[in-house]
C-alpha cells in the first residue's frame, strides 16, 4: 500500500469510527454518569481523525510523531471510556463490539507508524530524529518530566535542557 493510500484508508476508517461513535453516544441514557461517558467518548473518538490529519500536515518529524502520540493516547482513552460504559451498564457488549474492534485495529497501526518513523529517521540510533536538534529521551519513560528535548546551541539560555511535558 502506498503512503497516499495508507493515509486515505486510515483517515477514512478513523473518521467513519468517529461518526459511528457520535451516533452511538446519542443512544446512551440521559443519566448524568452516562452523559459524562458520552461526552468523553465523543471527544476521544473525534480527536483520533483530527490529530491524524494534523500529523499528515506536520512541519517536522518531531511534530509528526507528537501528533501520532496524541492519536495513540486518544485511541486508548476511547477504549477505556467504552469499557466503562459497558461496566456501568449504560451499553451492552453487543452495542460496543464493532466500535471497540475497529479502535483495537487502529491503535496498533498508530503505534507501528510511530515506531517505524523513529527507526527510519536514523538507522544508527532508534531514538534520534532529523533535524538533529530533536531527540526523544526514553531513559526515564516512567518520569512525567521526561520528553522531547532540544539541543540547539542557537537557543540561548534555553539550551540547557528545555523539556516539554506530555500532558
Amino acid at each position: 500500500m502506498t503512503n497516499a493510500a495508507f493515509k486515505k484508508d486510515f483517515q477514512g476508517r478513523s473518521q467513519a469510527l468517529a461518526k459511528r461513535t457520535l451516533l452511538f453516544v446519542d443512544s446512551l441514557p440521559s443519566k448524568p454518569g452516562a452523559r459524562i461517558i458520552a461526552n468523553q467518548l465523543g471527544r476521544s473518538a473525534t480527536s483520533v481523525p483530527a490529530n491524524y490529519r494534523a500529523a499528515c500536515r506536520a512541519r517536522s518529524t518531531a511534530e509528526f510523531i507528537a501528533k501520532l502520540g496524541i492519536v495513540e493516547e486518544e485511541a486508548d482513552e476511547f477504549l477505556m471510556w467504552l469499557e466503562l460504559a459497558r461496566e456501568c451498564g449504560y451499553a451492552t457488549s453487543e452495542a460496543t463490539e464493532s466500535l471497540s474492534s475497529e479502535m483495537n485495529e487502529l491503535l496498533p497501526i498508530t503505534v507501528a507508524c510511530i515506531k517505524s518513523t523513529r527507526a527510519n529517521q536514523n538507522p544508527d540510533s532508534k531514538n534520534s530524529m532529523s533535524p538533529s536538534r530533536f531527540q526523544i529521551d526514553n531513559s526515564n519513560m516512567g518520569n512525567p518530566n521526561s520528553g522531547l528535548q532540544t539541543q540547539n546551541s542557537n537557543m540561548g539560555s534555553l539550551n540547557s535542557g528545555l523539556q516539554t511535558q506530555n500532558s
